[in-house]
């Protein structure tokens, strides 16, 4: 090989080099997936027109449509049956959260254990389902649907008419 050819070596060296920094640091900087339409920042401030988020709401839940019956902590003894007398403690809130009614809650006026005979129409058809074979010291959570609470009628302006309501039991007592 003649001495230019040989001088010509380094030279090729560093273009060859220098044309792979480039398209390394290039393609890292530019996302394949991305469209150049929407997310291409490599373009002049003047010539993006940025997108307003959109805002998101949760999505509503879903209807409850069935009673459902939770245990979330367990109870001790034998469980209670269609007319006995129990006491209990309860907060009641409609789907969206909003607590109506509670018996442990002060601004509700009644912070007493709620008592009555279970099984015999004494309360909504809800509670007289969900709180059978509940043990002392059992923890339930109840989602009941309109139809086993007060159906189209209400017995409160905090109750719209057609609700389901959930309920948080404890059971304190069975006499």
């Amino acid at each position: 090989m003649n001495d230019s050819k040989k001088s010509m070596i380094p030279l090729i060296i560093l273009a060859i080099v220098v044309v792979a920094i480039l398209a390394y640091f290039g393609l890292r900087s530019k996302p394949a997936a991305q469209t150049p339409a929407a997310t291409d920042t490599t373009t002049t401030p003047s010539a993006v027109t940025p997108v307003p988020a959109v805002p998101t709401t949760p999505a509503a839940p879903a209807p409850i449509t069935k009673l459902t019956i939770t245990t979330t902590h367990e109870g001790t003894g034998p469980g209670v049956t269609a007319g006995q007398t129990i006491s209990a403690n309860y907060t009641g809130k409609l789907q969206n959260g909003t607590v109506f009614d509670s018996n442990v809650d002060p601004k509700f006026g009644h912070v007493q254990p709620l008592t009555f005979q279970v099984g015999v129409g004494m309360v909504i058809k809800g509670w007289d389902q969900g709180l059978l074979g509940m043990k002392v010291g059992e923890k339930r959570h109840i989602e009941i649907p309109a139809d086993l609470a007060y159906g189209a009628g209400s017995p409160s302006p905090l109750i719209p008419a057609s609700s389901a309501l959930i309920f948080d039991v404890e059971l304190l007592s069975i006499k």
